[in-house]
């Protein structure tokens, strides 16, 4: 009787695993889509980045380079991106964990999904960081104009990201040392 009830209990421990393990990769795969859902109107922003002219183009004259960078607008490709990024906010905004102490206040729910926009925002930065150094490693002649624009690019998307107070780690320094 005890070797049966030894036996039932080993099995439904071994059922119990199995059904978590299942639970995890739904959970991951919800996680992937939802980071997917997350990229895509980026990812469609950053296509082909590195084959544009524009990081290939010759200033008209000595003039132009000597202007301050500050006079170079970020292009339109990157304020969609800012402006998507900002937006992930809002649309996070109403999973914000809020202030009373009975609520989760870890980044994951005991077993559940990431629930904190944070999270979600700083793995999103981070990618957004990884395509672009990425790209610009692909650029092989850049010009001193392109260079200026992909500066002013990247300035205004590292102003985005410290708006929205995301941890980019040891990213940025590299990417400024590919621009100078």
């Amino acid at each position: 009787d005890d070797g049966h009830a030894a036996s039932s209990s080993s099995s439904s421990s071994f059922v119990l695993q199995l059904g978590r393990q299942e639970a995890n990769a739904v959970l991951l795969l919800g996680e992937s889509l939802v980071f997917q859902a997350m990229m895509q109107p980026i990812n469609a922003q950053l296509r082909n980045l590195h084959t544009w002219g524009v990081w290939r183009e010759k200033a008209d004259d000595a003039k132009t380079l000597a202007l301050p960078l500050f006079t170079v607008q970020p292009s339109d490709y990157v304020t969609r991106i800012g402006e998507h990024m900002l937006s992930l906010v809002q649309q996070l905004e109403p999973h914000m964990a809020d202030d009373d102490p009975a609520s989760p206040s870890s980044a994951k729910e005991e077993g559940g999904m990431h629930n904190e926009p944070l999270y979600w925002l700083d793995k999103v930065a981070n990618k957004v960081l990884d395509t672009l150094t990425a790209d610009i490693e692909k650029i092989d002649d850049f010009s001193d104009k392109g260079k200026r624009q992909m500066s002013a690019d990247v300035s205004y998307l590292l102003n985005v990201m410290k708006a929205l107070d995301v941890d980019t780690g040891e990213k940025v320094p590299k990417l400024m040392k590919m621009l100078e």
